[in-house]
């Protein structure tokens, strides 16, 4: 039986990989330590997961650029901008000498525009050194959310052959970049790792299990506890293929990469019966770092596990609030 495109559990997913990323924080900023969340690569399965929503979205029906651009803007920047918001004020209440810095409305304007990755030497002070260092990833998914809609038609024509030869290239392209380090003045190396380009491997894997998405789904779903059983042995000795193709310094192992993005693909569709009608896991991602280092900042972890229960409760209270002022203010 034909297995119906949306019948997938993504939202749970979401919620996974919106603790993964939490958890990788509070074990950076906090010293926790967990077992499982850091097995997942969060972003990389964020980035497949918006590639592959995007081409249903485009292949569904024909949207005009500027309706395309409105959809997208409503998805990121609403909650992004109550997130810049928060915490510049929560900053700026503890030192109010920034407001009289040129640089921190610089600042503001960048995080609630496209130049999220930057913090002036300004903030450099407070917390881990980036206010919100999460959001790193909006610049990127933006620019493959404008790259695809011009691309999309063209991109779902290729043979199978191209397919694999361009995700090989986007794998040894991610890898590269990484031994350009040494080379480049580091503003420059910083800079690369703020395109598409590490990452279009990652995009496309999310085009190509849309393109073939039947085929795929069959197989993954009815040999789900064998492709388990993999991914537990690979995340065991996630490892083994370094000499293949080396670690990078912003992803995880392509390889691993990959086995994590073939697994929960496997994942939402055999457990599609997990219906959970609320997504608040975008605001879980721009709200939670506001409070780890407030936190961090001011010396307030007393217990490592009991402040970041706090802090994950305090985000997952934002988010929704979050969502409720922005379903209230763009519902039109």
């Amino acid at each position: 039986m034909r297995k119906d495109i949306k019948d997938n559990c993504f939202t749970l997913v979401r919620y996974i990989m919106a603790l993964t990323v939490i958890f990788w924080h509070g074990r950076r900023d906090l010293g926790i330590n967990d077992f499982f969340f850091n097995k997942f690569t969060c972003v990389p399965v964020f980035f497949f997961i918006s590639a592959f929503l995007a081409m249903y979205s485009l292949d569904k029906k024909e949207i005009g650029f500027i309706d395309y651009i409105k959809r997208r803007f409503k998805r990121i920047y609403p909650e992004l901008w109550i997130s810049v918001i928060l915490c510049g004020l929560v900053i700026g209440i503890q030192y109010p000498n920034v407001f009289k810095s040129i640089w921190y409305y610089i600042w503001l304007f960048g995080q609630s525009t496209f130049f999220q990755f930057w913090t002036p030497d300004l903030l450099r002070f407070y917390g881990n050194g980036t206010p919100n260092g999460a959001l790193w990833t909006i610049i990127v998914t933006i620019q493959f959310y404008v790259i695809i809609y011009f691309l999309h038609k063209k991109i779902k024509e290729l043979p199978v052959w191209l397919d694999i030869v361009l995700i090989i290239c986007g794998v040894l392209l991610n890898s590269l970049i990484s031994f350009t380090e040494i080379y480049c003045p580091e503003i420059v190396y910083k800079l690369i790792w703020q395109t598409i380009l590490p990452y279009t491997y990652m995009f496309y894997m999310g085009i190509v299990f849309y393109k073939y998405f039947d085929k795929l789904v069959y197989y993954l779903t009815k040999y789900f506890y064998i492709v388990l059983a993999v991914y537990v042995l690979y995340c065991i000795n996630s490892s083994i293929f370094n000499y293949v193709i080396p670690y990078t310094s912003n992803t995880s192992q392509p390889f691993y990469v990959i086995a994590n993005l073939i697994f929960w693909f496997a994942f939402a569709y055999k457990f599609s019966f997990i219906k959970i009608k609320k997504d608040y896991s975008y605001g879980m991602f721009v709200f939670h770092m506001i409070f780890m280092n407030y936190f961090v900042h001011n010396g307030l972890i007393i217990n490592n596990y009991v402040t970041f229960i706090i802090i994950l409760l305090l985000t997952m209270f934002t988010a929704v609030l979050s969502d409720l002022l922005v379903n209230k203010l763009f519902k039109n």
